[in-house]
């Protein structure tokens, strides 16, 4: 009886744990894709300022 009480504790602190870190990684992705967003939209902003010879360096 104890057993099944540990194993079952256990086994939900395991999956809360999962839980916690599925969470963690789809901020992350969310945190990355912002980023990305933002940084994209300097890089156009930056290439949008660039002349023909310049412009094609960077390409």
């Amino acid at each position: 009886m104890v057993d099944e009480l540990r194993l079952k504790k256990r086994q939900a602190k395991e999956e809360n744990e999962r839980r916690r870190m599925e969470v963690n990684q789809q901020w992350k992705a969310k945190l990355d894709l912002e980023q990305a967003k933002e940084d994209r939209k300097i890089m156009d902003k930056n290439l949008s300022n660039l002349s023909g010879p310049v412009l094609q360096y960077y390409l």
